[in-house]
C-alpha cells in the first residue's frame, strides 16, 4: 500500500495530526475483477488521556505523518497473499493511519498550548478527509462491497464509525460490514476496586471533544453525564445499525493488564493504555500464568465471566446479520497476524468464519456465534492459543 497525504485537507479542513502535520492513509488499488470492493482498516495504538501526554505521543509515528514509510504492508483482510487471505487479498486496501490519540474522534478547533509545544485534536477530521479522498479521487464512488475493520483502538473506532462511515457511501453498495477487532475494553475496576482505565478513557472522551465524533445514536440514548460510555463497546454495540461481526477474546491481554492490573497514571507516558500490570503483585501474573495466585486467577476469570456476559447477551446479538468469534487467548489484537488463519473456535478459524459471515445475507446472528471454552487456572483451555503467530 502507498502512503496518500491528505495535504489539501489539512488546510481546508484542519484534518491533522497531533502534531498539526497532514493526516494520511495507505492505499492500493484492487484487481480489475474487484475493483469495486474495498477493505477499509483503521489502525489501532492505544489512546493519550492528557494534554501532556499528548504532546509526547506528537513526537511519534502515533501522532504524526513524519515517521511513516511511503509503503506500508499489513495482515489479516488487507493481506496480498492470495493463500492466507483468499477472500480479500485482491479487494481495493484501505489503511488509515492512526495520528490523533483518539480513534479517530476528537475534534477541537483551536490547537491546544502545552508547555513548550502545540497539540492539535482533529482525528474525527481524519476520518471524514479520509473517505472524501477515496470517493473523489480512488473509485470509492463505485463500490459495491465495503467491508470495515480495526484492530485494538481501531477496532474502537470501528465502533464508533461503522454508521457514519455508511452514510457516506454511494447508492452503488449493496454489502456495507464491520468488524472490529480487539475493541472493547470494559468500563470495570481494577484488582482493587478502582475504576482506572475507564476514567482515563472518559478524560480522552473530554480531552478531545469526541461526543460528535462518535455513534450519535448512542450519544442521543445517554444522559449528558453519561455519554463518555459510548466510548466502551459493551455500552455503543446495541446502537449500531450496520452488521457487525466481533473479534475478541474475554482474556485479551490489554484487558487483563490495562484494565484489571492498572495503577493511576502517576505522570504523562507513551505507552497509550496507562499504567498497565502496575497493580501490587499483578505485573508477574500478567506475564507469567505460573505465578499467578488462586486470588489473582478468581480475579481473571471474574473479568473474562463479566466481559462474557456483557457482550454475548448484548441486544446487538438478538438482531440478524450479526455475529461474535469469542476466542479466549491470552493476546491482543491479533487478527492481523497468523491467527487470522490459525486460532479456531470449536473448529473454525477466524478467517473462515469472517468469510462465512461477510458473505451471508442478514441471517439470524446465532448462525455466526463462536463461542470459545472457559479458561480455569490456566489460559490454554483452547489448543490453538498456543500456536506461533508471528
Amino acid at each position: 500500500m502507498d502512503i496518500v497525504f491528505l495535504k489539501e485537507a489539512a488546510i481546508t479542513e484542519g484534518a491533522v495530526c497531533l502534531d498539526g502535520t497532514p493526516g494520511i492513509y495507505f492505499f492500493k488499488a484492487g484487481s480489475a475483477a474487484n475493483s469495486t470492493k474495498w477493505v477499509i482498516h483503521m489502525l489501532g495504538g492505544g489512546m493519550c488521556f492528557s494534554n501532556e501526554e499528548c504532546l509526547m505521543r506528537s513526537k511519534t509515528y502515533l501522532g504524526s505523518s513524519l515517521y511513516w514509510p511511503g509503503q506500508y504492508n499489513y495482515g489479516g483482510p488487507l493481506s496480498e497473499n492470495s493463500t492466507y487471505n483468499p477472500d480479500f487479498y485482491d479487494w481495493n486496501h484501505v489503511f488509515l493511519a492512526y495520528c490523533d490519540g483518539a480513534s479517530f474522534s476528537g475534534d477541537v478547533e483551536k490547537p491546544v498550548k502545552v508547555n513548550d509545544g502545540v497539540v492539535y485534536y482533529r482525528g474525527h477530521r481524519i476520518l471524514l478527509a479520509t473517505i472524501k479522498d477515496l470517493l473523489k479521487n480512488k473509485g470509492l464512488d463505485k463500490a459495491t462491497d465495503v467491508f470495515v475493520i480495526g484492530d485494538s483502538a481501531g477496532g474502537m473506532a470501528t465502533y464508533y464509525h461503522i454508521d457514519e462511515i455508511k452514510s457516506m457511501m454511494p447508492k452503488s453498495v449493496t454489502r456495507f460490514k464491520g468488524s472490529p477487532f480487539s475493541g472493547i475494553f470494559l468500563y470495570y475496576p481494577n484488582v482493587e476496586g478502582k475504576i482506572i482505565f475507564g476514567e482515563l478513557t472518559k478524560d480522552a472522551f473530554y480531552l478531545q471533544n469526541c461526543s460528535g465524533g462518535i455513534n450519535q445514536r448512542c450519544i442521543a440514548a445517554k444522559s449528558v453525564d453519561e455519554r463518555y460510555k459510548c466510548m466502551f463497546g459493551e455500552y455503543s454495540m446495541e446502537y449500531i445499525e450496520s452488521p457487525l461481526f466481533v473479534l475478541n477474546s474475554a482474556y485479551d491481554f490489554v484487558g487483563t493488564a490495562c484494565v484489571l492490573g492498572a495503577e493511576p497514571m502517576l505522570h504523562p507516558m507513551d505507552s497509550g493504555a496507562g499504567n498497565c500490570s502496575a497493580a501490587p503483585g499483578w505485573g508477574p501474573c500478567e506475564y507469567d500464568q505460573k505465578y499467578c495466585t488462586k486470588e489473582q486467577w478468581e480475579k481473571i476469570e471474574g473479568y473474562a465471566s463479566t466481559f462474557m456476559d456483557l457482550v454475548e447477551k448484548n441486544p446487538k446479538f438478538s438482531v440478524n446479520g450479526n455475529g461474535l468469534f469469542e476466542y479466549n487467548c491470552h493476546t491482543h489484537a491479533v487478527e492481523s497476524t497468523r491467527a487470522w488463519e490459525l486460532y479456531s473456535v470449536k473448529g473454525t478459524i477466524m478467517r473462515d468464519a469472517v468469510r462465512k459471515w461477510y458473505f451471508s445475507d442478514n441471517e439470524p446472528s446465532s448462525n455466526h456465534f463462536y463461542k470459545d471454552c472457559v479458561n480455569h487456572g490456566s489460559y490454554l483451555c483452547n489448543p490453538t492459543c498456543s500456536l506461533p503467530i508471528k
